[in-house]
């Protein structure tokens, strides 16, 4: 049965539950950096030597500041493991986007030349990092994103116009319908007639 919605209750509804999604999407997001930095604490560790070290203008994402550029550092470093070679581009298990002294900070700190220890994964040797773990504003950002996107979403849900009743009608009660063959003139039992 379909209900006519009144008093925007329907885009009420719709952002509730758009909010709600995008918030469990943040949330599982997170908990799927948080499974793999943890991973990278198992990893094993052997040198490696960087080979390339930059930094990038990279997209911002704020919204009161469009015009705002961030950066982000570009470390390429070759490591060995088995006789095999190997090459790396990750820091850490995620990315993240600094203002230009910062990025500038990280990439002099990976500058061409320097031998550095590099984890990778044992099971799959091509997947490497730098540094163990994750940045702490990563967290931040997606446990506070999706908090903030759930608990807006229950508001939308919690407080979405109800749809208005005619006079006389009893909103608490459900329409019933009689289902099954009915002979024109002859009550069935357990139906409605008006």
């Amino acid at each position: 049965m379909l209900i006519a919605m009144n008093d925007g209750s329907a885009i009420w509804l719709l952002l509730g539950w758009l909010s709600v999604i995008a918030g469990a999407v943040a949330v599982l997001f997170g908990i799927g950096i948080l499974q793999r930095s943890k991973e990278t604490w198992s990893w094993y560790s052997t040198q490696g030597r960087i080979v390339s070290s930059a930094i990038n203008s990279v997209m911002s994402f704020e919204i009161d500041n469009p015009r705002a550029e961030n950066y982000e550092p570009v470390i390429t470093y070759n490591y060995a493991v088995a006789g095999k070679l190997h090459e790396g581009k990750r820091i850490r298990v995620t990315g993240m986007a600094y203002n230009k002294a910062w990025a500038r900070g990280i990439a002099k700190r990976y500058r061409v030349g320097r031998t550095v220890t590099v984890y990778y994964d044992p099971d799959s040797p091509e997947k490497a990092v730098l540094e163990r773990g994750t940045d702490g504003f990563a967290y931040f950002v997606m446990f506070t994103v999706g908090a903030g996107f759930l608990a807006l979403g229950i508001f939308f849900l919690l407080n979405t116009p109800r749809p208005n009743h005619p006079a006389g009608g009893n909103a608490g009660s459900a329409p019933q319908f009689a289902i099954g063959h009915q002979t024109p003139g002859v009550p069935q039992p357990g139906c409605l007639t008006t």
